[in-house]
């Protein structure tokens, strides 16, 4: 865990530690996700592909918005409690440890905070969050955050936590033609679980944020 002590002097940041871009091998939860002051939550641990891990969630939200991680092809690596920031503000020190940290393939990388729409109208919250906002916008960090309404977008997540039923089925051997028919067509020419497992993979193209139906269009461009 790297800890990062952020202090305010004449209403400038400084941050007295080395950001770094988290990799799979120095990765390690920086909060322990588990029920506390015996208050009763669901916690849980998300099954990843992708990063060949088990990434801990501490809301059926954030398991959602791992679906959403897991799916996206242009996300490389994605961790959950990545690191803790302490702040000094005003006298006062301030913990905080962001949902998420996401890397993408061109380099692009940033945390990411996940919250119920109902939260963000309270002012406490607020305060918080353009305060955290504040702090990673002078010291150039990217940091992002991302309400229920966009994690829980429909069709799109039943989409893809059904497709995600069919993430390890091998599928390549099954297609070796080009095609732009609905699901129904293709069906009848190749078993639909080997469909679907194309699909979550993205080797076969459709529109994500349409209902999953005999209907939709699917299409394949292979290279000669």
């Amino acid at each position: 865990m790297l800890t990062v002590l952020i202090t305010v002097s004449n209403d400038k940041l400084l941050v007295i530690a080395i950001i770094y871009v988290i990799t799979m091998e120095s990765y390690h939860p920086a909060r322990k996700i588990h029920n506390r002051n015996g208050v009763s939550k669901i916690v849980g641990l998300f099954s990843s592909q992708k990063m060949s891990m088990q990434i801990p969630w501490e809301s059926q939200l954030e398991r959602d918005f791992c679906h959403l991680l897991e799916f996206d092809k242009k996300i490389k690596i994605f961790f959950s409690q990545p690191k803790t920031f302490l702040f000094n503000y005003d006298g006062n020190k301030i913990q905080y440890t962001p949902d998420f940290y996401v890397q993408y393939f061109d380099g692009f990388h940033e945390y990411i905070e996940i919250k119920f729409v109902e939260s963000l109208m309270k002012p406490k919250t607020v305060s918080k969050l353009n305060l955290l906002i504040k702090y990673f916008k002078v010291n150039d960090i990217n940091f992002r955050i991302i309400s229920d309404d966009e994690v829980r977008l429909q069709p799109r997540l039943n989409n893809i936590k059904f497709l995600s039923k069919y993430a390890r089925l091998k599928f390549k051997e099954k297609f070796n033609f080009s095609f732009e028919t609905t699901l129904f067509h293709l069906k009848q020419l190749v078993d639909s679980e080997y469909i679907y497992a194309a699909m979550y993979d993205n080797f076969i193209e459709f529109d994500i944020n349409q209902e999953l139906n005999d209907r939709i269009i699917l299409t394949l461009k292979l290279e000669i």
